[in-house]
């Protein structure tokens, strides 16, 4: 940030902010806001907005809440007090114009953090914007207040700080009441995403509370009543409207404003940039859809700039030609600017809009202006939704299938897999849950559980695809511990399906439809030995009747379920460094994962990162005749590891990945991390086939 500082780009950007601060009087403060400011500075009161009215003072000066007055009190004190002190009549204004200069800064700086991006970009479409220095030096407007109150909150909102971000927006609405339009559209997301909806409360506790604070006390002020929520600019919402016939109306803007919230609902999954896109589009719609004031333009500006950043040249151009064309019509047709020190005066040189040539004009310049804005919102949703990989997902979520044989790991596998999504976006489909009979059924003493006929596989099968389709499952569950079945309802639409069970590779209408699919191996001899633990100190049963089981299993075991090794794009095998003493290698977390990929993943970079970041010994082989690649790991590596060497992949997954991904130490964490990388490999092949 320092850096930028230094930047020719800034600095010209930054001399002639200055100049217009030290020189130019905008009509608009010398008529509204510095008499207003300057009379509550001479008369301090509760009721600022009373107080300037039984002056005499415009009711149309202030129209503003009192955090705008806050917002500009700073400068507008040591303004009036040098003016009085040093008899400079510039002074007011160059404190009023300092302050503006502070609050860009700030927008600066906050523009840089959410588009996460370096700071030398944002230098040519925000700091040397046409717009901004118009606006807010020239024509002399305040909306810098609310709209940096606007994106700072959207800041707070994207690094998981929900009630400060809250706060922020209800200042901004406190500073002027029109931000309350950006409320809705956070509403959608935080609801519509289930990662963020427990932002939801602490967001919209925030958000109550400062409105509460800050606006609804300022209610009982008749100063307030009249200079604000008796403003004009309201009045503006109504001004389109479509005749019926008699007295009956239809008001376009909020109708047009309702569909764009619409169809914000309508998206299911709505990415950071997509939701930035639909707030942009609603400040827009107002926009082009009411003869908007000046100042109103600053509100679309960061969004501009967000999808400038982001998109080609054409979207840049596009971007720009409406800004330069906005300008260019403000400057013939709205008030300016007076230079007093060089005898210019040009506050009222706005062309008349009674002469029928201006008028024409005006229409014209006006109406060029929203087709580029329209094609610009166009341009703006069409690119949110290209680079929105969260919001394919619409279409199919990541399905992950996890094949192996009984005291495999596979569910502890699944729940790993799911605590990196967020349990609250994972529809778990256990082939448990379709096994024919219950625990004490006399038909498991012909058939296994390994026997593809002591499953509902058709039913397993159709539900698969109910789940990929968004469709509601309700199912009955297999509970271990009893043996018996209990009904649960699990929900729908979610961005990832694990599919997991003896089975889950074995039918072809569910392999086919898998994103990833995994084969659970593990040495007979560690297996074994998990699996009596497992089943004699949780489910009650002994020692002898364990392994009776086994055995009895096995021949099922090798028919049914090691043929799905086949189909499978990653194999984990887990073992220990020492198979003669199991139980000492469990204990001391002594275990060998042998991992075998078919699809050509990049074994190189998983290697150096788990020798590199993770400290662990990885040797690799490739598997002659076959292509596919056998890797080797032993050691140990702790979650905090792991999370760093999938940062890379995670930071580019972050609509998709939980806020706070649960990784877990050793064996379990590196299939974590390769079961990841394997993901984002295959939605990312899924998007360049769709795109």
């Amino acid at each position: 940030m320092k850096a930028v500082f230094r930047e020719p780009f800034f600095l010209f950007g930054l001399v002639v902010r200055l100049m217009l601060i030290g020189f130019a009087v905008p009509w608009t403060q010398q008529s509204w806001f510095v008499p207003f400011m300057a009379s509550f500075v001479a008369h301090p009161t509760i009721d600022p907005w009373g107080e300037f009215l039984r002056q005499g003072g415009d009711r149309l000066a202030f129209p503003y809440g009192p955090i705008m007055l806050l917002a500009y009190l700073p400068g507008s004190l040591v303004g009036e007090m040098a003016r009085g002190a040093l008899g400079l009549a510039q002074a007011p204004f160059i404190g009023f114009g300092l302050c503006s200069l502070g609050l860009e800064l700030m927008l600066f700086w906050a523009m840089i953090r959410l588009s996460k991006m370096d700071a030398k970009r944002l230098l040519v479409p925000l700091w040397l914007s046409p717009m901004a220095v118009y606006i807010c030096y020239w024509h002399g407007q305040t909306d810098i207040v609310p709209i940096v109150l606007l994106v700072v909150s959207l800041l707070a909102l994207r690094n998981h700080r929900a009630a400060i971000g809250g706060v922020l927006l209800g200042l901004g609405i406190a500073a002027k009441l029109s931000m309350f339009l950006s409320v809705p559209f956070i509403a959608v997301y935080l609801w519509r995403n289930a990662r963020q909806r427990i932002l939801f409360v602490p967001f919209g506790r925030g958000l109550i509370a400062t409105v509460a604070l800050s606006t609804v006390l300022c209610i009982m002020l008749p100063g307030f009543r009249e200079m604000v929520l008796g403003s004009r600019e309201f009045h503006k919402v109504y001004s389109a409207a479509v005749e019926l016939g008699g007295q009956a109306r239809v008001f376009v803007l909020p109708l047009a404003y309702s569909l764009v919230l619409y169809a914000a609902w309508r998206v299911e999954r709505t990415s950071f940039d997509l939701f930035l896109a639909f707030i942009g589009l609603g400040f827009f719609t107002v926009l082009l859809l009411t003869p908007a004031s000046t100042g109103w333009y600053l509100w679309v500006l960061p969004f501009v700039v967000f999808t400038q950043l982001r998109c080609g040249v054409a979207t840049a151009s596009l971007g720009a030609a409406f800004g330069g064309v906005f300008v260019l019509t403000n400057a013939l047709f709205a008030s300016g600017a007076s230079i007093p020190v060089m005898g210019i005066n040009l506050q009222s040189a706005e062309l008349s809009a009674a002469d029928p040539h201006c008028m024409l004009l005006h229409s014209a310049l006006l109406s060029i202006q929203c087709v580029l804005g329209a094609l610009f919102c166009l341009q703006m949703i069409t690119h949110g939704v290209a680079r929105s990989d969260y919001f394919r997902l619409s279409r199919k979520p990541i399905v992950v299938g996890i094949a192996g044989d009984s005291g495999a790991g596979k569910d502890t596998l699944a729940s790993a897999i799911a605590q990196l999504f967020g349990e609250e976006c994972v529809t778990s489909i256990s082939g448990d849950d379709y096994h024919r009979w219950d625990r004490h059924a006399p038909m498991w003493r012909v058939l296994t559980h390994l026997d593809p006929r002591a499953n509902e596989l058709a039913r397993f099968a159709r539900d698969v695809g109910e789940a990929l389709d968004g469709k509601r499952l309700v199912t009955r569950r297999y509970d271990h511990a009893t043996g018996r079945f209990f009904r649960e309802q699990r929900n729908s639409k979610n961005d990832v399906v694990i599919v997991s069970g003896l089975h889950a590779l074995f039918v072809p209408a569910v392999a086919k439809r898998l994103d990833l699919s995994i084969f659970l191996d593990m040495a007979e001899e560690l297996r074994t030995h998990l699996k009596v633990k497992r089943d004699v100190g949780e489910r009650g049963r002994d020692v002898q009747g364990v392994l009776a089981n086994i055995a009895k299993r096995q021949p099922d075991a090798d028919k049914f379920i090691r043929p799905q090794v086949a189909k499978a794009d990653i194999v984990f095998s887990l073992g220990v460094s020492d198979s003669r003493d199991v139980e000492s290698c469990v204990r001391d977390s002594r275990y060998r994962l042998d991992v075998l990929f078919r699809n050509g993943v990049p074994s190189d970079s998983i290697v150096r990162t788990l020798i590199g970041l993770c400290g662990m010994q990885v040797d690799t082989d490739l598997v002659e005749g076959s292509g596919t690649v056998k890797v080797t790991i032993e050691g140990d590596v702790s979650p905090e590891d792991i999370s760093m060497a999938a940062r890379p992949v995670a930071q580019g997954m972050e609509e998709l990945l939980a806020r706070e991904p649960q990784w877990q130490p050793g064996m379990l964490g590196v299939m974590q991390f390769i079961s990841l990388l394997q993901i984002n490999d295959s939605l990312q092949t899924r998007i360049t086939h769709v795109y």
